[in-house]
């Protein structure tokens, strides 16, 4: 009887805590919003010009360095930007941004969401090289940029730069890593919200050798896909040599990797001689020429590594008359998404072993359109003229998407990758309890 009655004590006070952890869940359950972060489009470089698709009039933005806080609607389907880059909030809607040096060359890029680490594939620092590093700084705060380099030696010193308070800074590829032919670039944010673009602009003299934006990916992976890669077949008798291909790979990790690519297209899918089971050294850039006999004008490639890599395509074209190239990147697992593609009429492209899609086309003029793309490892959709945005209402698993775009500027290419991911936060909720001493 000693210990009975204060096991039963406790044993009350027990209930009693539980009981009104469970009344206190009922009457305050946890409540949460859920919204789409800006996205930030590039900055627009000396002498060339920016056109932003926009998802709606009345998409609101502002430009980065600008003195007010304020956000301004958009007016129009395709936005011109100024040199500054510019913040919008284009609620889960990716604009895609299209960069043209007029008559020379041209490239596309989504406009994302601050990420902490981009890799960009792609980009050259010899003699012919007049690329750039754009970095931005849309936050209130410093920004602090960690930049990771490997070129086809070796890794490369890191550069550590800071961005002031919503502005913008800009780095060239021969500062980075003077003299090299094939670089690498991680870009890793310790502080701010901070957003990287990379532009690969190449000339010789005062001879223009085209340029591109080269569109980033997340993270190294052992699988790789690349859905859209352009090609030009060779025309025997006319002294067409046809696309020059060059496929880019690094091994950022600590050991060597196998690698094995597998090349698709509307004749079928095939390993090119040379390419099942190679070797790639980890911590130098390879640079693999891609020589398919195709008489496709558009192929894709998987890449499968025994550990982690990234990589991307570089291609010479040639569309309307003019000599360009660009740099086909690795795309994730194509989702749910929309895109702002007026003024674009892009062709898209799919890869996957079932394709299965549903989406809905918005024109200018407001009318919509259901259309279902279906397909076997590799299927293409054009799209029309006059169409604002398409959204993928229905996705196959484990399909892969991109985009090419041609015209008298040059041509360019972008992933489809939504630009920014509906966030969660929890809603503090009031509780006179925490008032009670």
């Amino acid at each position: 009887m000693i210990f009975k009655r204060p096991a039963i004590v406790v044993a009350l006070i027990s209930a009693t805590l539980l009981l009104a952890n469970l009344i206190n869940t009922t009457i305050a359950p946890d409540r949460f919003a859920a919204a789409y972060p800006a996205v930030v489009c590039s900055p627009t470089g000396t002498g060339l010009t920016s056109l932003i698709s926009t998802p709606a009039n009345d998409t609101k933005y502002k430009s980065i360095g600008s003195k007010t806080a304020t956000f301004k609607k958009i007016k129009t389907s395709r936005y011109t930007q100024s040199g500054t880059p510019i913040i919008m909030e284009s609620k889960g809607v990716t604009p895609i941004l299209w960069q043209a040096k007029s008559g020379v060359w041209a490239g596309a890029s989504t406009c994302t969401a601050p990420v902490s680490s981009q890799w960009f594939v792609g980009g050259s620092s010899d003699v012919t090289s007049r690329g750039d590093l754009y970095l931005v700084n849309s936050g209130l705060s410093p920004a602090i940029a960690d930049i990771e380099i490997w070129n086809e030696n070796a890794v490369v010193a890191a550069k550590v730069i800071t961005v002031k308070p919503n502005s913008s800074t800009s780095v060239g590829l021969d500062s980075l890593a003077p003299g090299s032919k094939s670089i690498v670039l991680n870009v890793i944010a310790r502080a701010g919200r901070l957003n990287s673009f990379l532009v690969d602009e190449r000339g010789k003299g005062l001879r223009a050798l085209g340029g591109d934006l080269v569109n980033p990916v997340d993270a190294p992976s052992k699988e790789i896909y690349i859905p859209a890669i352009p090609h030009q077949p060779k025309k025997n008798g006319r002294g067409n040599s046809g696309s020059a291909h060059i496929l880019r790979v690094l091994v950022p990790g600590d050991t060597d990797s196998r690698i094995s690519v597998e090349l698709s297209s509307a004749e079928g899918s095939f390993i090119p001689v040379g390419l099942q089971d190679r070797t790639i050294d980890n911590g130098r850039v390879f640079s693999i020429p891609l020589k398919p006999e195709l008489s496709s004008k558009i192929f894709a490639i998987r890449i499968s590594s025994e550990n982690p890599i990234v990589a991307s395509v570089y291609s010479t074209t040639n569309a309307l008359s003019k000599n360009d190239f660009l740099w086909s990147t690795a795309t994730p697992k194509l989702t749910r998404s929309k895109f702002a593609i007026s003024g674009l009429s892009p062709i898209l492209l799919f890869m996957g072993e079932n394709i299965a899609i549903a989406a809905e086309l918005t024109y200018v003029s407001g009318k919509t359109k259901i259309i279902g793309i279906d397909g076997v490892e590799f299927v293409n959709y054009q799209v029309p003229d006059k169409v604002r945005s398409i959204s993928f209402t229905r996705v196959s698993g484990r399909t892969y998407g991109a985009a090419l775009v041609s015209t008298k500027s040059g041509s360019g290419y972008f992933p489809l990758r939504a630009g920014s991911a509906l966030t969660r936060a929890a809603v503090p909720t009031s509780n006179i309890a925490v008032l009670t001493p």
